[in-house]
This record gives structure tokens, sequence and C-alpha cells, in this order.
């Protein structure tokens, strides 16, 4: 996960018409997405 966050500026710097922030803000939602999926999966888990 940091591992993308620190490839992610050196990728953006070879494609200049992409827009840094929006691709950041998406990154984090997707990775905001995978924790609550796999924190709600354990839970279920616990609770069966």
């Amino acid at each position: 996960m940091v591992n993308g966050l620190i490839k992610a500026p050196i990728i953006l710097k070879s494609y200049p018409g992409l827009d840094f922030w929006k691709l950041y803000s998406l990154l984090a939602k997707i990775y905001l997405n995978v924790i609550i999926h796999i924190i709600g999966g354990v839970g279920l888990c616990m609770l069966l």
C-alpha cells in the first residue's frame, strides 16, 4: 500500500496529462474501501 503511494508520483511524472490530486484521491478511496471490507469481513467471521 505504502509502496503504491511512493510509486504514484514517479508514474505521474511520465504522464503529465494526469491530474495528480484526482488520481491520489481515487487511490485513497480504493484503499479505504479495501480496508473497510477487510475489517468488516474479520468482524463477520468473529460473529459467526
